[in-house]
This record gives C-alpha cells, sequence and structure tokens, in this order.
C-alpha cells in the first residue's frame, strides 16, 4: 500500500481517531479537575567560585556552575533531601530544576510540589545539600595537601638539623664568613712564603687552601639546597594552611543558615499553564496511537470488502446483483450463483465478527444502500411483468378476436 492509501484509511476512520482524542482529553480533564493545586518555591544560590589559582576565572565560574547544576539532579542530593523531609526521591528529582542567572555565578533552584511549606523545605535542603556536595571535598582535599605540605617542611627541617649536627654548623652566616677570612688568611700567608722563597711552606699553604676551598664549597652547596627545600616547604605550608581555612569558612557558610542560601516564599502556579502541561501531551499521544493503530491495521489486517462487492467480483457484474432476480427480457427464473459465491457467503459472518467498530459501521452503510437498490430493481422487476402480463392478454385478446373478424369480413363481402 501507498502513503495515499494509508491516509485515505485514517480519513476513513477519522471518527475513531476523534472519539479516541475525545476521550483522551476527558479524561486530561478530569485528572485536572482532580489533581490538586501546584505550588512553586525558589532559592536564590550563590555558587562558589573557583580557587584563585585558577588559571582561567570565567572558565572556573562556568565549570563551578555546571558542576552545582550537575549536582542538583544527583541522587545522593534526592537521597538526602528525601530523608531530611519525607518526600520520596522520584518526586524530588521530578520537581527540581536549576536556572544561571545571566553569566555570574548565582543560580535559582525551583522545586514544584502540592503544600507550600514543604515546597520551601525541599528547595532549601536540596540547595545546602548540593553545595555541600560541591565544597566538602574540595575542604577534605586541601585539609590533605595542607598535611602534605606540613610533612615535607618537617623532612626538610630534620635534615636541616642533620646538617647542621654533622658540620657543626648552627649558624651559617657566621661559619661562612669566618672560612672566608681563614681562607684570605691563608691567602696572605702563601704570599709571604712565595716572597721569602720558602718553596716548601708555600707548597704547603697552597694544599691547605684547595682542600678547604672545596670543604667550604661543598658545604654551601648543602646549605644552600637544604635551606631552599626547608623554605619551599614552609611558603607551601603557609599557602595550604591559606586554602583550608578558606574552604572550612566556605563549608561553615554553607551550614550556617541564610548564608548562601535565600529562599522566597512558594507561589501558586498557574493552573492554565497547568492545564496545558496535561492536556496537550494526552491530546497529541492519543491521536497519534489511534493514527497508529489504523496504520497497522492496515498492514497486517486482510482487506475487507462488504457482501454485495464480493458477489460482484465472483458474478463479474458491475451493477448490484439480486438473488432471485429474473431476467427483465425473458421468462422469470432463479439465478443459480457459482459455489464461491456461497462460499463468499457463508463466509461474510466470520468476517464480520473480526471487523472493527468503523469497518461495522462502513458496512452497514453499504448493505442499507444495498437494499435499497434491491427494492428498486424488484420494483422495476414487477412493474416490467406487469406490462409483460398486460401485452399478452392484449396479444390473446386481439388472437381471439381475429377469427370473429375475419368471418365478419367474409359475410360483409358476400
Amino acid at each position: 500500500m501507498e502513503i495515499r492509501d494509508y491516509a485515505n484509511a485514517v480519513f476513513r476512520r477519522s471518527r475513531f481517531v476523534a472519539i479516541v482524542a475525545t476521550v483522551a482529553v476527558v479524561i486530561a480533564l478530569l485528572i485536572f479537575v482532580l489533581s490538586p493545586r501546584k505550588y512553586q518555591a525558589t532559592a536564590t544560590v550563590v555558587v562558589p567560585g573557583p580557587s584563585p589559582t585558577t588559571t582561567s576565572l570565567i572558565a572556573g565560574v562556568e565549570q563551578s556552575v555546571s558542576d552545582f547544576q550537575g549536582a542538583i539532579g544527583s541522587d545522593a542530593v534526592a537521597a538526602q533531601v528525601a530523608e531530611a523531609t519525607g518526600v520520596s526521591k522520584g518526586t524530588i528529582k521530578a520537581g527540581l530544576s536549576f536556572s544561571r542567572l545571566s553569566s555570574s555565578g548565582v543560580g535559582e533552584v525551583t522545586f514544584t510540589g502540592n503544600d507550600p511549606g514543604l515546597a520551601q523545605r525541599v528547595v532549601e535542603a536540596a540547595s545546602d545539600a548540593a553545595l555541600l556536595l560541591l565544597v566538602e571535598p574540595d575542604a577534605a582535599a586541601l585539609e590533605e595537601q595542607q598535611q602534605q605540605a606540613e610533612d615535607t617542611y618537617a623532612q626538610a627541617q630534620t635534615a636541616m638539623r642533620s646538617f647542621a649536627e654533622t658540620t657543626n654548623i648552627f649558624d651559617a652566616r657566621e661559619y661562612f664568613r669566618l672560612q672566608t677570612d681563614r681562607l684570605i688568611d691563608l691567602q696572605d700567608q702563601l704570599g709571604v712564603a712565595t716572597a721569602q722563597g720558602d718553596t716548601s711552606l708555600a707548597s704547603q699553604l697552597q694544599d691547605r687552601i684547595t682542600t678547604r676551598r672545596q670543604q667550604v664549597a661543598e658545604q654551601q652547596s648543602d646549605y644552600d639546597r637544604l635551606s631552599a627545600a626547608v623554605q619551599n616547604a614552609e611558603e607551601l605550608v603557609t599557602t595550604s594552611q591559606q586554602d583550608a581555612a578558606t574552604a572550612q569558612a566556605l563549608v561553615a557558610s554553607v551550614q550556617s543558615e541564610g548564608k548562601r542560601v535565600n529562599v522566597s516564599e512558594a507561589t501558586s502556579v498557574p493552573r492554565f499553564r497547568t492545564l496545558l502541561q496535561i492536556l496537550l501531551p494526552t491530546l497529541l499521544i492519543a491521536t497519534a496511537l489511534a493514527i497508529g493503530l489504523i496504520v497497522l491495521l492496515e498492514i497486517v489486517g486482510m482487506p475487507r470488502r462488504t457482501t454485495s462487492q464480493r458477489v460482484r467480483d465472483v458474478v463479474g457484474g458491475t451493477g448490484p446483483v439480486i438473488a432471485g432476480a429474473a431476467d427483465i427480457d425473458g421468462p422469470e427464473e432463479e439465478v443459480e450463483f457459482p459455489l464461491a459465491v456461497d462460499d463468499e457467503l457463508e463466509g461474510d459472518e466470520d468476517v464480520d465478527d473480526v471487523e472493527d467498530e468503523d469497518d461495522q459501521d462502513l458496512e452497514d452503510e453499504d448493505d442499507a444502500d444495498f437494499e435499497d437498490l434491491e427494492d428498486e430493481d424488484e420494483d422495476d422487476f414487477e412493474d416490467v411483468e406487469d406490462e409483460d402480463e398486460d401485452e399478452e392478454s392484449v396479444d390473446e385478446d386481439e388472437h381471439e378476436a381475429a377469427p370473429a373478424q375475419r368471418s365478419a369480413d367474409v359475410g360483409s363481402s358476400a
């Protein structure tokens, strides 16, 4: 079948589609009338921004807002709010939504429910839970970083103490100043020995200077390395402590009432919008299902033809066939249908049982037209029979009167 055939099938059964759509609308209206009034509560939330070390502040804000939106729709938040308010987890996830205000880090969390007070509690609990879901892991991670920095600083200090105990360098600045002065003094002695021509003393002094310089250079290098490690570890501890303190303050502000979440009073949801939300989807779905059912029946079902069409196809005629009708041009005789026609007629009842309501209505209309045509043909046939009988009686009278007329004519001529 072509698309046009399916369209025609749907058009022929448009009354069925209309009935289904009407029933769906009635059901939707009943649901709307019986459903309780809806209330919507809104909470304005300041989403925590990125840390100061973030490379791109704009990208950090975008990520923070996206994370908060994901947290609002998470199962973890729904479970916490359900436990705190007594509302089912599915109802919470279905009623919660988040919208960002412009491109800032501020957004609105809304919840729609049947109880205005409960709606306010749900939206506040959900906002707090989502914020905690974001800031608590960050705070824990920063605390861990702080602990690692403190451990690194302690290790650097231990290494520095070990170096001092090994080299007896407890005051590095004073120690290296003294070593510099001693090297200068050895240089002066070397100059005097060289000037006096005491090569042996000059050689000894030169060896002492070389050894001392190498020893001081190694000590200076170790001290500088250990000192830099201690300094870097100390700076890392300071930074991690500040970040951890900021995170803890953020957690405290979220846990404190009225700090980052501002809940407005719940308002009634307009009934007209609720009606449209119920009515339009119901009407569209019902109409689509009705049309789909008609198309499905056309695809999987056998073609259904009325009784008159089956008889006409088997006999081969183009007009309505009347069982038992006589040929109007000849003597009356009964029309006998082939065996296939009888089989077709016997199967009519089975076909009628499987036909749907719309096909039954169409067949009833065809049968009514067929009966009207039968009545008209029978009346015409009876009129033709009456005319034939009148003509035959006239012919008989004329035939009986013919001999008498000829006798009268013969007598008159004699």
